[in-house]
């Protein structure tokens, strides 16, 4: 998408300029990979606890929840 919007030459005219200003696209990979990372850490922490639960009961009592 970043690729797209550079390729297209987008511009725009900032409120402290007369002049029209190319508009750039740049992605921080690490900042990405680090974002999605930590969000995948805390889903399956958050997920860890009901599941650990979940096995401590009887067959019979964890239908009733379904």
């Amino acid at each position: 998408m970043a690729l797209g919007i550079n390729l297209a030459q987008i511009g725009y005219i900032p409120p402290n300029l007369s002049t029209e200003v190319p508009l750039q696209v740049d992605l921080d990979w690490l900042r990405i990979l680090s974002t999605a990372l930590v969000v995948t850490v805390f889903a399956v922490l958050c997920a860890a606890y009901p599941a650990y639960k979940a096995t401590r009961n009887e067959i019979v009592d964890a239908l009733t929840f379904v």
